[in-house]
């Protein structure tokens, strides 16, 4: 909509009619764009020994969200790679789909708080890391 700088017969600007207003206060009460639903969860997943036929990681997941009385995140692993010792967290694979979940004496994970595990594995081709992570069907964000 244009609206003229000023009637040249009575050097008056115009004023703004009821549908001007009415585009103004719908403009202004849609979103700005597409909203971003925040991750629940971040995960940082980093190998801390590579031997060739193995390698040993270490992954700390950090709540973005509510508490969680019991925790379970979820990734893929490329061909080769098996899990075969873990400690502070409970960890089973099933083919290349692996869980994690809290260990029985803490299960649970506090919103804003972090929980550190780690995880042997033996593999072929390189200890490749995971595509991404999900926790209760969330995806994490990777750091």
């Amino acid at each position: 909509m244009i609206i003229p700088r000023s009637d040249r017969r009575t050097g008056r600007r115009p004023r703004p009619g009821p549908l001007f207003f009415t585009f103004a206060l719908v403009a202004a009460l849609l979103p700005a764009g597409p909203a971003q639903a925040q991750s629940p969860c971040s995960v940082d997943y980093r190998v801390t020994n590579d031997w060739g036929s193995g390698f040993t990681a270490e992954v700390t997941l950090t709540n973005d969200a509510a508490d969680l009385p019991q925790w379970s995140l979820v990734w893929e692993f490329t061909s080769g790679q098996q899990v075969t010792n873990a400690w502070n967290a409970e960890v089973v694979q099933d083919n290349g789909s692996v869980t994690a979940s809290g260990p029985d004496r803490a299960p649970g994970l506090a919103g804003g708080a972090s929980a550190t595990f780690g995880f042997q594995t033996t593999h072929t081709g390189g200890p490749a890391v995971p595509d991404g992570f999900s926790l209760g069907g969330h995806s994490c964000t990777t750091r």
